[in-house]
């Protein structure tokens, strides 16, 4: 039997700087695929051993070995199958954490931009869509000290907190389960070969 993975998993993320600018990347030009394009920095999945939280050290890893920064606070964005590639497309949004982006592995720079400046970049293929998504999330996240005053000034018009609580555990419900159900495809997969678990 053939030791081979039937999908690729590709794993990318969305980082956002202090000033809520995005990290892109620009491709080497001796690149045989979409050379000198801008897009988000990310990579193959790896890991062959074991697939506890390797979502989230495979990225960490990627990221370093790419643009040599640290991350934090990630969470799932989108996922999708590219079938006729056999690709598991995963995306996911989150925060510098330390270290200066460099231009490392396979790319020739690395810069900052807002939504506008990005916008008007020569972007890789489901770059624009995903940055959209990202930055729409970044917008309505709402901070804890926000809340409190928004329910404080608004108190009459809002619904009690018991039933402010169940449809905020129903949202982040339904952010983990696209998350675990993402997992889960990539257990799969990662425990699959030549059709057979």
């Amino acid at each position: 039997m053939i030791d081979k993975y039937l999908y690729t998993i590709v794993i990318t993320a969305v980082i956002f700087n202090k000033e809520n600018r995005v990290l892109l990347t620009k491709r080497n030009m001796k690149e045989e695929i979409l050379p000198g394009y801008w897009g988000i920095p990310g990579g193959k999945a790896e890991t062959r051993e074991s697939v506890n939280n390797f979502l989230e050290n495979e990225l960490k890893r990627e990221i370093k070995e790419e643009v040599d920064i640290e991350i934090k606070n990630i969470k799932f964005l989108e996922n999708h199958l590219y079938a006729p590639k056999s690709k598991i497309q995963i995306c996911f949004i989150a925060d510098i954490r330390s270290g200066k982006p460099k231009a490392l592995d396979e790319v020739d720079e690395v810069r900052w931009f807002t939504f506008k400046e990005a916008k008007k970049l020569k972007l890789t293929p489901m770059s624009l869509e995903r940055l959209k998504l990202a930055f729409k999330k970044r917008k309505s996240r709402t901070s804890p000290q926000r809340t409190r005053y928004v329910r404080a000034k608004f108190k009459a018009t809002l619904p009690d907190v018991q039933s402010s609580s169940r449809v905020g555990f129903a949202q982040c419900n339904a952010e983990l389960y696209q998350l675990l159900h993402c997992q889960l495809i990539c257990r799969t997969f990662l425990q699959t070969r030549n059709g057979y678990i």
